[in-house]
């Protein structure tokens, strides 16, 4: 099974990764990596080493007292000098953290099994640091969110460093992220720090697709233009906004995880919704293999003869082709197949729409404690798997071939 690795920021336990491995699984197994650095005093970790600074200024005060240092200007130099030495060794804090970040992570970067990365806020730091900077780290598809690095980070180079490193990212941006503006003003003390989860990451090379809202698409890759990195705009989304609810992940990074676009699975799920509860076909598709006399509209043009990025052409072309995999015999009989076609059509909605259910019943449940927190698993996520529009597909069709062994 394919996993997601989930990495929280400071000043957190990571309390969202919890609450979104119910929406991961069945699909992915979630991975959650916590460090115990920078959470009780958070940011001012990144700049100045507090085990140090404390103690050094408690110390020039005790000095002042004792009059072992008998001018207040003494003071500057010695206060300047502990200054910097505080700011240099934060650098060991991070690679500290970087290390923790490679070591939990390193059983899910097995050749041929590149994990999918969930960021956010200092987490997108370690996650850059490491796909650059260690060999074995790549990863599938990333998503960051509350970002904080810098606006000009490179990823096109650093794909073109380290083949295969990376396949997609998408940066959630969120318009009102406080965090993240103020990290901004650090991004010349700090390296690679900066507001690409405010402002979006920027490039001249045509890598990076903006999309204005995060249930559109993208116009330019509707277009043929593909781009490594997406910055998903939300005008009013602050640095956590993502993590309210598991609805967010639910809609926008499953899609993206399984590499079809969020809003035209948004349509699939909805026509799929539409056409199981559809008052006057319903009783027509209860009869096995028998095509409706007047299919609606919504059906045949919306849904069955629709082309669709994940099926790479209609959802019927795909259907059938699926069929011909595992009975190519059934090609010499055409008025077969199509009823086939449809009849799996017909099954793959009513299974979406079956998961749909199955997904809101798991996602109701309430988990308070630790340990409830940490079973994401569910009587569900038998029916869950096939929110997967290719695992529909799956379930439809082995569904129909019992069909066809029980009547012959």
């Amino acid at each position: 099974m394919d996993r997601v690795i989930t990495v929280h920021g400071i000043w957190t336990t990571g309390k969202w990764q919890e609450n979104i491995a119910p929406v991961l699984w069945p699909h992915f197994e979630p991975v959650s990596v916590k460090y115990p650095y920078y959470r009780w005093l958070g940011p001012l970790d990144l700049v100045f080493e507090p085990l140090l600074l404390l103690p050094g200024a408690a110390f020039l005060v005790l000095a002042i007292q004792l009059s072992w240092i008998r001018s207040y200007f003494a003071i500057v130099p010695l206060w300047a000098v502990l200054l910097a030495l505080s700011y240099w060794i934060t650098r060991f804090r991070r690679q500290k953290v970087l290390d923790t970040f490679i070591e939990e992570t390193a059983h899910t970067t097995l050749p041929g099994r590149a994990p999918h990365i969930i960021a956010h806020s200092f987490g997108t730091y370690l996650t850059a640091r490491a796909l650059r900077e260690f060999g074995p780290t790549k990863s599938d598809r990333v998503v960051l969110t509350g970002c904080v690095l810098h606006r000009n980070f490179d990823w096109a180079a650093l794909l073109s460093k380290k083949e295969g490193v990376f396949k997609a990212i998408r940066n959630d941006v969120g318009r009102k992220d406080l965090p993240v503006f103020l990290v901004g003003f650090l991004q010349r003390s700090l390296p690679d720090f900066g507001s690409a989860g405010r402002y979006g990451f920027q490039s001249t090379s045509g890598s990076i697709h903006d999309v204005s809202q995060c249930g559109s698409s993208c116009k330019p890759c509707d277009a043929g233009a593909q781009a490594l990195v997406h910055n998903i705009f939300n005008d009013h989304g602050g640095h956590s906004t993502t993590f309210l609810g598991p609805g967010y992940a639910a809609n926008y990074w499953l899609p993206f995880f399984w590499g079809i676009d969020p809003k035209e699975y948004d349509d699939f799920s909805k026509l799929c919704w539409a056409v199981t509860n559809y008052e006057a076909l319903r009783p027509k598709l209860k009869q096995p293999g028998v095509r409706p006399s007047e299919p609606s509209a919504l059906f045949e043009a919306e849904l069955y003869s629709r082309k669709w990025g994940w099926a790479a052409g209609t959802f019927a072309g795909y259907v059938e082709t699926e069929i011909l995999k595992d009975h190519p015999e059934y090609k010499q009989d055409q008025n077969h197949l199509d009823d086939l076609v449809f009849s799996a059509t017909v099954g793959v909605c009513q299974a979406v729409a079956d998961a749909m259910d199955a997904q809101s019943t798991k996602l109701a449940v309430r988990r308070k404690s630790k340990k409830e927190r940490r079973d994401y698993t569910s009587a569900e996520d038998v029916r869950i798997v096939a929110l997967n529009p290719l695992e529909a597909v799956k379930r439809a069709l082995e569904e129909l071939y019992a069909q066809e062994r029980g009547s012959s």
